[in-house]
Formats: C-alpha cells, sequence, structure tokens
C-alpha cells in the first residue's frame, strides 16, 4: 500500500470513525454531491426526460423490461415472455432482473424509460460511492478515494452504456470487496452477512459473468491481501470462510440463479457455436497499449479501425481506458518510490485480470467451470480497473501526505481532467446516442400497431422491438435464450426486404406461426404475402434512425398457418375443423377446438419445463417430440388450457427464504455470544 496509513499499528482504522456530524457530511455527503454531480455531468439529458437509442436498448433490454413492468403494474411478477420469439422464461433470461430490488421499485413506479434512466443513473452514484468507502477502508485519503471512485465508476461503464447490466450488476464489486475486508478484519457476523447479502443482490441483478468476475477478485484478495499488518495465515479461518460466503451468496439469489441454469442446460450456450466463440470480444494487447496513449483521435475508437488491426472484437468490449493524468500520476508515485508493500496484491489483480481480458488464456481457460459458460473475456478488465482505481487512490493520497499543498491543488485538477476525458472516450465509443427525448414515448402512435393484434407474429428487420408494440416478435436476440432460435442464422432475408424467398425459409415460417413481416424494402414477387400498409410510423421510424422519407412496409403472410392450427399425427396441416385463441395470457393460453375427427392441436409456442396441459380441464400429456406445444384431442368440441409454473423460481424462493433464516439466526447467535 502507499504510505498513507493512518499511524495504527493493528488493522485498518474504523471505517468513518467517531464523530458523527462530521463523518456524516465528509464520508457521505460530499461524496454522494460529487458522484452526483459527475453522474448529472456524464448523463444530464436523461435526468430532462431524454432516452437512449441504439445498441441493445430496444431490441433486447426494453422489451424484457416492458413486459416485466406490465406484470408488476397488474401485482405479479411474471415469469414468461410470449412475445420474444415463440416464447422464453422471463426469469431465466437474466437481463430481466425480476427480483433485483430497485427495479421492483422503479418498474412498478415510473414509465418504461423514467424507469430505465433512473435504474442507470442510481447505479452510477452507488458504484461512486461503494468504491469511495473502499478506499476509505485502505486507508486512502477523502481525496485520494474521490479519484478512486471516478477512475472505477466513469472509466469503465460509460463506454458499455449499450449495455445496462455493465453498470447495474458492476457497481456492486467495490462493495463485495469491502464486505470482505470488514469481515476478516472484524471477525463480526454482520460483515459476513453483508458481503452475503452484496453477493446475492450483484447475483440478482442478473449479469452472472460480471458476478463471476467479482467472485475471481474476492478470491484473489482473500489470498493475498495484507490486512492490520499480519500475515495472511492468522486469518486463515476468516480468509477460508469466504467462499462459503459467497457460495451463501448464490442461495440467496436462488430464484434467479436456479432458473437461469435450467434455462442455460436448453440454451445456445450448449452449442458447439457458442464454445468456439468463447475468444469472441478481448481487448488486443497492442490497443491496450494505445488507449493508454490515446490522444484524442476518435477514430482510434472506433470498429473500423480495430477490423484494420485484425482484431476479433469490437470497439465497446475493447474498451479499458485509464487516462493521461492518472497515467502520470502512477508514474510519478513509482519515480518517487511511494509504493509499500501492500499495494502488490491490487498491481498482481491488474496483471492477471488483463492477462484474461486480452483472450490469450482462453483456449486454457474456456474449459474450466464458469470461463466455459461466458463469451467476452474483455469483461474481466473490470477487476483490473477496480485494481488500477485502487492503485490511483494510493498515489494520489501518498501524493496529498508527503505534498500535502501540491496534492490539495492537484488532485482535484486530475479528477476533473481526468472526468473530462471519460466522457469523450464513452461518448465516441458507446454504441448509444442520447437523444432529447425518448422515442419509446411515442410507441402508442404506431401505425404498424394498429394493424396488428396480440395473437400475431411478426418477422422484422430487428429481432425483439415489435413486443413493445405487443404482438411476438421474430427472429430474437438474447442473452441467454433456448437453442431453437438458433435456426432463424439459417434466414438469408426477409429482414431488409430485398432477398428472394426460399421454400426452407416459407416452410420455417409458417412452422413457427409467424402471421406477418416488416421490411425495410419491397418484397420480392416470390413471397406469398400481401402489402397490408406502407409508410412512415412515428414510432419505429425514429426507432431505427430512419427519416419520414424512408417507408416501412408491412405485409399479410399469406401461406400462415396461425398462432394455433390444426394437424394430423404425420404432422400435416388439416383444414377440418376450427381452432381459435380465446385467451392469451403470460401464463395461461385457451384454445376452442371443434373437430370431426381426432386431431392434434399445434400452439406455436415454446413447449418449455413448466408448461402443462389440459383439454376440457383433465391433465394430459403433450406430444413432446417438437419444440412447438401440441396436444392430440378426440372428435367434438373441446377446451384446450395450457398453463406455466416455474418450478424452479418456486424451489428457488423455498432456498432464498431457508438462506435468510439461516443468516438471521447466525446473527441472533452471535449477538447473544456477545451480550
Amino acid at each position: 500500500m502507499v504510505d498513507d496509513s493512518t499511524g495504527k499499528r493493528h488493522g485498518l482504522p474504523k471505517l468513518f470513525g467517531n464523530r458523527t456530524g462530521a463523518i456524516l457530511v465528509a464520508e457521505f455527503i460530499v461524496p454522494g454531491l460529487v458522484g452526483s454531480i459527475l453522474t448529472l455531468a456524464f448523463w444530464w439529458p436523461l435526468a430532462l426526460g431524454g432516452g437512449f437509442i441504439g445498441g441493445d436498448v430496444y431490441n433486447y433490454f426494453f422489451p424484457l423490461k416492458d413486459y416485466y413492468a406490465e406484470g408488476l403494474r397488474e401485482g405479479h411478477i411474471r415469469t414468461w415472455h410470449a412475445r420474444i420469439g415463440n416464447g422464453v422464461p422471463l426469469v431465466g433470461e437474466g437481463q430481466t432482473a425480476p427480483f433485483y430490488p430497485p427495479n421492483v421499485i422503479a418498474y412498478r413506479c415510473f414509465d418504461l424509460a423514467t424507469a430505465y434512466n433512473a435504474v442507470h443513473g442510481a447505479h452510477y452514484l452507488f458504484a461512486f460511492l461503494a468504491a469511495y468507502w473502499l478506499g476509505r477502508t485502505l486507508s486512502i485519503g477523502r481525496l485520494g478515494s474521490h479519484l478512486l471512485a471516478l477512475v472505477f465508476t466513469f472509466g469503465w461503464f460509460p463506454a458499455r452504456s449499450s449495455l445496462e447490466w455493465a453498470i447495474v450488476t458492476g457497481s456492486w464489486m467495490p462493495l463485495v470487496i469491502l464486505f470482505e475486508i470488514r469481515w476478516i478484519q472484524t471477525r463480526r457476523v454482520a460483515w459476513g452477512i453483508a458481503l452475503v447479502i452484496a453477493m446475492g443482490a450483484q447475483l440478482l441483478a442478473g449479469h452472472f459473468q460480471l458476478a463471476f468476475v467479482t467472485i475471481l477478485a474476492a478470491l484473489w484478495l482473500a489470498i493475498t491481501l495484507p490486512i492490520g499488518g499480519y500475515s495472511w495465515k492468522d486469518h486463515w479461518r476468516l480468509r477460508l470462510a469466504v467462499p462459503g460466503l459467497l457460495a451463501l451468496g448464490f442461495l440467496l439469489a436462488a430464484p434467479q440463479v436456479f432458473s437461469t441454469w435450467e434455462l442455460r442446460s436448453v440454451s445456445q450456450r450448449v452449442t458447439e457455436r457458442f464454445a468456439e466463440s468463447t475468444g469472441y470480444g478481448g481487448i488486443p494487447p497492442l490497443y491496450l497499449v494505445s488507449q493508454q496513449l490515446f490522444l484524442g483521435d476518435e477514430r482510434e475508437l472506433t470498429d473500423q479501425y480495430l477490423n484494420s488491426i485484425k482484431a476479433n472484437t469490437n470497439r465497446v468490449e475493447a474498451s479499458f481506458h485509464l487516462g493521461w493524468a492518472c497515467v502520470l500520476l502512477l508514474m510519478l508515485a513509482t519515480a518517487a518510490r511511494w509504493w509499500r508493500w501492500q499495494a502488490l496484491p491490487w498491481f498482481g489483480l491488474v496483471v492477471v485480470s488483463l492477462l484474461v481480458a486480452t483472450g490469450v488464456l482462453m483456449p486454457f481457460l474456456k474449459d474450466l467451470p464458469g470461463f466455459s459458460f461466458f463469451r467476452y473475456p474483455s469483461r474481466y478488465s473490470l477487476a483490473a480497473q477496480l485494481g488500477l482505481a485502487v492503485l490511483v487512490g494510493m498515489a494520489g493520497g501518498a501524493l496529498r501526505k508527503r505534498l500535502p499543498w501540491v496534492g490539495l491543488v492537484t488532485l482535484p485538477l486530475v479528477l476533473v481532467a481526468t472526468a473530462f476525458e471519460y466522457e469523450y472516450v464513452g461518448r465516441h465509443t458507446s454504441y448509444v446516442d442520447v437523444l432529447p427525448y425518448a422515442p419509446i414515448a411515442k410507441r402508442d402512435a404506431s401505425i404498424v400497431a394498429k394493424h396488428l393484434s396480440p395473437i400475431d407474429r411478426v418477422l422484422a428487420p430487428d429481432p425483439n422491438t415489435l413486443s413493445l408494440i405487443d404482438v411476438a416478435a421474430v427472429p430474437t436476440y438474447l442473452g441467454l435464450g433456448p437453442e431453437l432460435y438458433e435456426e432463424w442464422r439459417s434466414i438469408d432475408g426477409p429482414f431488409d426486404g430485398d432477398v428472394a424467398a426460399t421454400p426452407e425459409a416459407v416452410e420455417l415460417l409458417r412452422r413457427r406461426g409467424v402471421t406477418h413481416l416488416l421490411t425495410f424494402k419491397p418484397l420480392p414477387s416470390s413471397w406469398p404475402a400481401t402489402l397490408v400498409w406502407s409508410g412512415d410510423d412515428p414510432f419505429l421510424n425514429p426507432r431505427w434512425k430512419r427519416a419520414a422519407s424512408e417507408p416501412l412496409y408491412l405485409y399479410r403472410f399469406d401461406a400462415a398457418l396461425g398462432r394455433v392450427y390444426l394437424e394430423d399425427d404425420q404432422g400435416q396441416p388439416v383444414e377440418q375443423g376450427t381452432v381459435t385463441i380465446e385467451a392469451l395470457r403470460p401464463h395461461r393460453v385457451d384454445i376452442d377446438v371443434e373437430t370431426p375427427v381426432k386431431t392434434r392441436v399445434v400452439l406455436t409456442d415454446l413447449l418449455y419445463p413448466g408448461w402443462t396441459v389440459t383439454v376440457d380441464g383433465e391433465p394430459v400429456e403433450p406430444v413432446a417430440d417438437s419444440p412447438m406445444r401440441r396436444v392430440d384431442v378426440p372428435p367434438g368440441q373441446h377446451v384446450v388450457e395450457w398453463t406455466y409454473r416455474d418450478i424452479s423460481v418456486t424451489w428457488g424462493t423455498l432456498v432464498s427464504l431457508l438462506t435468510v433464516a439461516g443468516l438471521a439466526l447466525w446473527l441472533g447467535l452471535d449477538r447473544r455470544q456477545r451480550s
């Protein structure tokens, strides 16, 4: 650690001290104001009603959050999403984060855009405060801790603003590390329970890769970090308990963890194609170095530049920027020999994390538990960002201690200069733009929506977006989605509308219940489709950044079998009889059938664990040789009812409640012993 100690001989100082009023101002209000000012400086249009456009916002996050928010307003948490593709478990797709407390509050109380912006901005402030408090726990001075918080919060996340999970999940890393240190330092059960809760909250936030990175960082520091001047052997019981406490965090978040694990077993992540792609998204070593020498040429922050150096990544994943002022501060601390041996674990964390982030180790790591589950090795650089932030904070604290007046003047200038540099780099790297208004606010004016009904399924140029106008949308775009949806990659069109129809494409659309096609260009005559409408859509044109002079084209798919149809036992569609959907709800579908012969009712929604079916109120077994929901019915009039219950969520909730009870019992026994 840099020589910035408080003079105490054993242990780190108390987190904030004893003077309640002064400490409240110095350790909560001041950093809270600084964090708020920086957050507003980066994202002020969002505070004024603006909104994101581009990246994954409208084709991934909004479709998940919108359907989730509808359920909250109805008074419950939906566990199935019926509008993305042929359906997907809403809890299993972790980016929904339905049990994450900030999401429950925000999406219950606000409209979609406001809730999304509020969650986004609040986690920047939260990350800043957590990183600041980590600095203070490490005995770094207040100015140094502010600099630490700036480097961690605004150095890594703004470039990834198209990825909501980055800030929402990553913001928990410094708090997990803080509670880990306090647990080892104080031996207090309360800190151990706080570590469990922080780990559980990060898992509930939904992005397991960043939670995995946090776990790796916590385990590294549990082994290497010197605390209180003792060797790690003196704390071996407390240190070895850290993996167990982190595991309890998984049990606390069991409703999310169990559902995601179930989806993973039938997802695209079990395919060979995914296994072959685990090395994509690293940080090229030379590009990693060049970013630290960045001189403001925004051309270096483009995918075209990365393609020119044949990098297997994109500009967002490859982004890792420290800033000139911070680099110079680290160089000064090194030249002046201000580093002490306590800084070595953080240096090690930086080196190991960046080595993994470049992707050079993935051939050796990709088959190991955890690593085999994720792509994008660049995301391990979050741990390096935290390590560098701590080192920058230590260097700043040492400057303030050894040259008080120089540090008092220099560190605020470093903070301001670095903030400007981060804003510039983040703005030119991210895939999103921030508009003065939220395009989602115009969806009620959508003309396309007026030509469609909730039972329609539309093939569109962009995945998932049309689910925002209350219809089912294909193709799909999911971080964790059923393997079945990989089949949409076999279609070359008609996403733009200028690709000729093929028998294979037409048959796939029929069997998956597609009823309409939406394109950017007129369809060739080879498509069995009739034009329903063309023109400028008040919602979809701005969403796709298309001018009013660039019309959209909506077609009825004339070869459609419909959302539900009848077939014989050979799998061929039949015209004898009638079938209609009487009720289409998130967890239940009611179908009326009338047929003169025994037939099979096909609902073109995904047959997934948890879906059960009754015919006239009697439970029956579905036909399980197809990914779609199929059931045989005898001649006559019948009511077919499909219902869904996510058993993994039920079991997960039970495990979570038992974990809470166990933690409460542990805390109670500890307090009883202390009293």
